[in-house]
């Protein structure tokens, strides 16, 4: 599954603040809209595929 787009660490390893664009936060609001929590449709499990392409009990 893809995950969404993540702003990162605000601060460097000497702890100073980065800037972070309009943009960037604009990609993460946009990406946790599109990748985020119930927005996708988990993959089947190698078993459930399986059952579903077997062809048991279809036409």
């Amino acid at each position: 599954q893809v995950k969404p787009f993540e702003i990162g660490e605000t601060t460097d390893e000497n702890g100073v603040k980065r800037k972070v664009s309009g943009a960037e936060k604009l990609r993460s609001k946009l990406s946790k809209g599109y990748y985020g929590d119930g927005t996708q449709i988990p993959k089947p499990t190698e078993e459930e595929y399986k059952e579903i392409t077997s062809g048991h009990g279809h036409h």
